[in-house]
């Protein structure tokens, strides 16, 4: 008895199927990492500000 030659998923399916894991992934990674990363952006930003305005004042 032969056994059946085994095919591969198509690759439109097989890029779909990585993208939508791909796209959950981040989602959960952005979704527990909010309450660090948006106080770290937002610090980032207000620094800055206050960098740029101080150049601004001192120029």
């Amino acid at each position: 008895m032969t056994q059946p030659t085994p095919t591969a998923a198509p690759p439109a399916l097989l890029n779909i199927t990585l993208g939508v894991m791909l796209a959950l992934m981040l989602g959960w990674f952005f979704h527990i990492a909010s309450g660090v990363l948006v106080p770290m952006v937002l610090g980032l930003m207000i620094s800055y500000v206050v960098m740029a305005g101080g150049m601004v004042l001192s120029a």
